[in-house]
């Protein structure tokens, strides 16, 4: 209901104590949470309305004896609420407040005393505390107090209580600060039904749909049911739900999936222990039709042509494998040989992804040999025993195509089939395939719908020590797997070039195989191989690694490694050096370095090839570390660009070194530092663009100094907070000098935000990781926007996404919250729509953050170019479609072996891309890995390649691929 309020001054004559006065108007919650979010709410349980007129509301603050009354006008139904709530309280609390007053200007340990006038009668009927006295902070109720709680009155409780100590006191639940569900009603608490998700959230025609919903209660929930239907309004089909995880309850059985364009409607029902019922309203989702396939998406990878214990007219079988991520359809697709013989696939045949569909002539097993078929073809269509093809066709697309012959370069068997030995090769080439060894059904020999036997595959060999010293024994580990049984896997090492060395490996983890070459002496060179056999007798060999043994011992990091020339260049340069001692920071400037040790002598920064286990999340700052590499120097700061690490211990303190603001030089290098009374240029909260920025600031009013933010500290799109006042900065000295002599460019380097202490304050929310899925998007795609929003000293009370369509007009949409991350979906667009978007988030203080604007442009989907297109020059050997986005497919030929960001190189068979990406070292892709790249074409000094962020997809793997034979004089040609 709403009401007015009446603001005047009355005098006070409590006519009595106890319980008292009218039965059942009484306090029925209060509120006392964060900031503003302040209301209470009175109950009228008399049966028959009232009038508010009749009744005063008191406010004590302390132990004050001055009250704050208010009266209030209106009629208040039998069983309603009154909610009084503070103006400025959170949106759900007005959302169901009838009026705003000054009452609510309490904190714990102010009275509130609720009167019913008669006359010049006016008697206390309620009271929360105890009028004129002062409790300190609050008073104690139940497990909670009048402060920071919500507060609910019982059930059983039918009117006011003017008593508090040991009597109104213990008539409340007692809720959590903020929780808000429960105001604007009394008694009846109907279930709570939110965050409705659907399983696919995009169904396709070969989708059922599970739907999963979160349910809340003041009771319990103790039964739950979708009602779902193809006609709206009319849901005649129902589903139990059962809970399955914290408070979330998910369909028993899914919607079975339906034809596509269908429309589903459904509800969610809940009930409870008092059994209260809460519906939803109607809702529904469309099945959505299935992507068209690209070529190679289906492979023809198996042919009985030629069967013996039946006859061709019913014993012949083909074999099909769906290479994709996702479910493919058969039905539509034409099947033909080139010639006459031609069908089309008239049923639903559903192959799951990386599976098998098998398709003959006979669908009787007892007849065509024992083969079961997926789909039975009409007998015009038949394999020629020698020469012929099958060539898969959607519309007029080519999906796959194989032409064998009778036998010339092509295995012709009779009585067993021939298969593709790899599935990532061209099917479409006759040493690609093999004859089949494993009997089937009849006696006939093949593999229908399963994989062929192939040899091993070794994925993977590494050893643990990357520059061993003289007593070091280095383990080997090989990733050895096999689609049969692995018969051996043995280790083979050489010593200075000598005899083989055979040791057989042990499994002691899963497909991981373990060898061990003792220690050798100084300047010994060590070759080594992995070979592995399976139970058909094929044989892997692996590439033959090694190394050269050294002999080293802790440097003495100021003597050895930064006695430098008069170019402050180091005299020992390019030198293999061992360093000890703790380590200061290890991967928070990201996985390329640098980490940082330091030791009595000295701090040394430490850079890693990409995969080191030194620069990953496998070592900390306070672990004691010996690390061996080369000295090297970039830009004046010198390094070791570490080959191998051994940790000794972990937890050890790290204590930086105070320093003044003209202290970071060539002695303080690499050390951790603080520096006392820095005053920044920029203080609040600052975005961290590009790869990081360097801030200024000021060191006790004289010294002018650089900090620097790497982009890794924060990660990619987030924000670094500089306090406005003096503070402490705790950092890494580093340095970048681009000219001998390399004397300046000294910067700190801070770790992370606890670096430099904000200190107490009011400080806006910090917008973090805002990015768009998918990352390029068609004009089929809703995209998701999602951001991590923070409040260091509060909380955040909403965010909102900002886009414009093509520089137009300003869209917003209200983000939803689940935990610290915000999201909301920005619709379907058409191809060309550049998209810019931006949000912004107000905390409880109604300080607000605005994040920076990330902008995208909606593409056609794209289908894989051939990347001889994408590398197409104009005269000045820059790439022709330099700034389009464009989507490769092709082979991994080297992953993140060069640096964090890349480079992965791919090729097609057409050509080969670079691509650029600071997410690709995180997907560990490995040579032999079948990849869909989507990005923007750049040129980097002549090189051609695939940047801004690449959206990169893995669609299969492989061995890794085999490298082309090139005369050196064409190295330089833009083909190779």
């Amino acid at each position: 209901m709403h009401c007015s309020a009446k603001y005047f001054s009355l005098a006070l004559v409590l006519s009595s104590v106890g319980l008292a006065g009218a039965q059942g108007v009484f306090f029925s919650e209060y509120i006392e949470g964060s900031s503003n979010n302040k209301a209470f709410e009175v109950y009228n349980g008399t049966g028959a309305p009232i009038d508010l007129e009749d009744y005063v509301i008191e406010r004590l603050n302390g132990g004050s004896t001055t009250p704050t009354l208010r009266a209030f006008t209106g009629m208040l139904a039998d069983g309603d609420v009154f909610v009084i709530a503070n103006a400025s309280a959170d949106p759900a609390i007005l959302a169901v407040a009838d009026v705003t007053s000054d009452l609510t200007f309490y904190n714990g340990d102010d009275f509130l005393g609720l009167y019913e006038v008669s006359g010049t009668d006016t008697t206390l009927i309620d009271g929360i505390g105890e009028r004129g006295v002062d409790p300190g902070t609050n008073w104690p109720v139940g497990t909670g107090a009048t402060s920071e709680y919500t507060l609910v009155r019982m059930a059983g409780v039918t009117q006011g209580n003017t008593v508090w100590a040991g009597a109104g006191d213990t008539e409340w639940d007692v809720y959590p600060q903020n929780t808000f569900s429960y105001l604007g009603y009394h008694g009846l608490a109907l279930p709570i039904i939110s965050n409705i998700v659907l399983n696919p959230a995009n169904p396709s025609p070969l989708d059922a749909v599970s739907v999963s919903a979160d349910l809340s209660d003041n009771g319990s929930i103790v039964s739950a049911e979708l009602a779902w239907g193809l006609t709206s309004g009319s849901l005649t089909n129902t589903i139990a739900m059962s809970l399955s995880a914290g408070s979330t309850w998910t369909t028993d059985s899914a919607i079975p999936a339906q034809l596509v364009n269908t429309d589903v409607f459904y509800t969610i029902s809940a009930t409870d222990d008092e059994a209260n019922v809460s519906t939803t309203p109607e809702q529904s989702y469309t099945v959505l039709p299935l992507a068209s396939l690209n070529p190679g998406d289906l492979v023809v990878s198996e042919i009985l042509q030629n069967p013996n214990v039946v006859s061709d007219a019913v014993g012949e079988w083909f074999e099909v494998y769906n290479a994709t991520d996702n479910a493919i359809d058969l039905l539509g697709l034409t099947f033909n040989d080139n010639g006459v013989n031609t069908f089309t696939v008239d049923v639903s045949v559903v192959v799951a992804p990386h599976d098998y569909a098998v398709l003959g002539l006979n669908g009787d097993t007892m007849l065509n040999g024992g083969v079961t078929l997926d789909y039975v073809y009409p007998g015009s269509y038949n394999l020629g025993n020698g020469a012929d093809a099958i060539i898969i066709l959607e519309g007029a697309t080519e999906i796959d195509r194989v032409e064998y012959d009778g036998g010339t370069a092509w295995p012709d068997p009779t009585g067993a089939s021939m298969y593709l030995l790899d599935l990532n090769s061209d099917n479409n080439v006759g040493a690609n395939w093999s004859t089949s060894t494993t009997p089937f059904g009849a006696g006939d020999l093949g593999t229908p719908g399963g994989a062929a036997p192939s040899a091993p595959s070794i994925l993977s060999v590494d050893r643990d020590i990357l520059a061993p010293i003289d007593t070091d024994v280095v383990t080997v580990t090989a990733d050895v797997v096999d689609d049969g049984t692995l018969v051996s896997v043995d280790l083979i090492y050489t010593i200075d070039g000598g005899a083989d060395n055979v040791v057989a490996m042990s499994l002691p983890a899963r497909a991981i195989y373990t060898g061990v070459i003792p220690a050798q002496a100084d300047g010994s060179i060590v070759a080594y191989r992995v070979e592995a056999t399976d139970d058909n007798a094929e044989t892997t060999v692996s590439d033959v690694f090694g190394y050269t043994v050294e002999a080293l011992g802790c440097a003495d990091i100021t003597v050895d490694l930064r006695t430098q020339d008069a170019n402050e260049v180091p005299v020992n340069l390019n030198a293999v050096v061992q360093v000890c001692g703790i380590v200061t920071v290890g991967h928070e400037f990201g996985a390329a370095g640098p980490a940082c040790v330091e030791n009595s002598t000295g701090a040394m920064a430490i850079y890693g090839p990409t995969g080191s286990p030194f620069i990953g999340d496998a070592t900390a700052i306070g672990d004691e570390v010996e690390v061996i590499g080369v000295l090297t120097q970039y830009n004046g700061l010198s390094e070791v660009n570490v080959t191998s690490i051994n940790v000794i211990s972990s937890g050890n303190p790290v204590t930086p070194t105070v320093i003044l603001g003209d202290g970071m030089n060539e002695a303080t290098e690499a050390m951790l530092v603080t520096m006392e009374n820095v005053v920044f240029d920029t203080p609040g909260v600052q975005p961290i663009t590009g790869s990081g920025l360097n801030f200024t600031a000021m060191v006790d009013g004289t010294f002018p100094i650089l900090v620097r933010v790497d982009v890794d500290v924060v990660g990619v799109g987030n924000s670094f907070t500089f306090p406005a006042g003096p503070t402490s900065v705790t950092g890494i000295v580093g340095q970048f000098d681009t000219s001998a002599p390399y004397d300046g460019g000294y910067q700190l380097q801070v770790r992370n935000q606890g670096d430099v202490p904000i200190g107490a304050g009011n400080l806006p929310p910090a917008i973090a990781g805002l990015s768009n899925d998918p990352g390029y998007p068609d004009d089929t795609d809703i995209v998701l926007v999602t951001a991590t929003i923070t409040d260091s000293d509060g909380t955040v009370s909403g965010a909102t996404l900002h886009y414009s369509l093509n520089a137009g007009a300003e869209n917003t949409a209200v983000m939803s919250a689940s935990g610290d991350v915000y999201s909301a979906l920005i619709p379907v667009q058409s191809a060309g729509t550049v998209v810019a978007y931006y949000v912004t988030a107000t905390d409880d203080m109604s300080d607000t953050s605005t994040s920076q604007t990330i902008s995208y442009t909606v593409t056609a989907p794209l289908s894989c170019l051939p990347i001889s297109d994408v590398a197409a020059d104009d005269a000045n050997g820059v790439a022709l479609l330099v700034g389009s986005t464009v989507k490769v497919c092709g082979t991994v030929t080297a992953g993140t072996i060069f640096d964090a960001n890349g480079p992965v190189y791919m090729e097609d068979g057409t050509g080969g891309a670079a691509i650029f990406s600071g997410d690709v070292v995180g997907m560990n892709l490995q040579p032999g890995d079948q990849i869909e790249a989507t990005g923007v074409v750049s040129n980097y000094n002549g090189l051609t390649e695939i940047s801004s962020n690449p959206m990169v997809v893995v669609t299969g793997s492989g061995p890794a691929p085999v490298g082309t034979l090139v005369p050196a004089a064409s190295i330089t040609t833009p083909a190779i």
